[in-house]
């Protein structure tokens, strides 16, 4: 759980700038939905063809000097898309950040009081625990032959170099 809250929260960050730079893009279009065209592409021969919303039109062919006007239609229907998408990635994202937040095990523990925690040996040491037990621990190093350079710390430690 440690490991995904971070991630989650990193895509969530990232999906936030793409929303915003993907609705500062729908507002500099010139199409803006109005009227509700689709652009159908004729792939074989790069030809555009606009359909309205109604399913009665007629598809309407679009010249090359008309391309501008399918390249607005096309980004606008691909924004708006990308958006919604955008939307409901953030959404489980959040219940997702919700969910490791109250689930975790590491959490129930902290949550609990110090009096508590003392009478439990906890599944997984909290990091204050973990910096304790390290830092009891003594470190035994390896002999120094004679003649080797001697290095001091400031705790008085000889160390085998600078």
């Amino acid at each position: 759980m440690n490991d995904l809250l971070p991630n989650l929260i990193a895509r969530r960050d990232e999906l936030i700038q793409l929303k915003k730079n993907a609705e500062l893009r729908l507002q500099n279009l010139n199409y803006k939905g109005e009227p509700e065209y689709h652009i159908r592409v004729d792939s074989s021969k790069n030809q555009f063809y606009i359909i309205g919303s109604d399913n009665n039109t007629k598809r309407k062919y679009l010249s090359s000097k008309k391309t501008e006007s399918a390249q607005q239609i096309a980004s606008y229907e691909y924004l708006k898309s990308v958006l919604k998408r955008i939307d409901t990635e953030l959404a489980h994202i959040e219940k997702l950040i919700k969910f490791c937040i109250n689930t975790s095990p590491e959490a129930y523990y902290e949550s609990l009081s110090k009096g508590r925690q003392k009478l439990i040996n906890p599944i997984r040491l909290t990091d204050e625990q973990f910096i304790e037990k390290w830092m009891s621990e003594s470190y035994v190093g390896c002999e120094f032959e004679e003649g080797d350079s001697e290095f001091y710390t400031d705790r008085n430690e000889r160390v085998r170099s600078k």
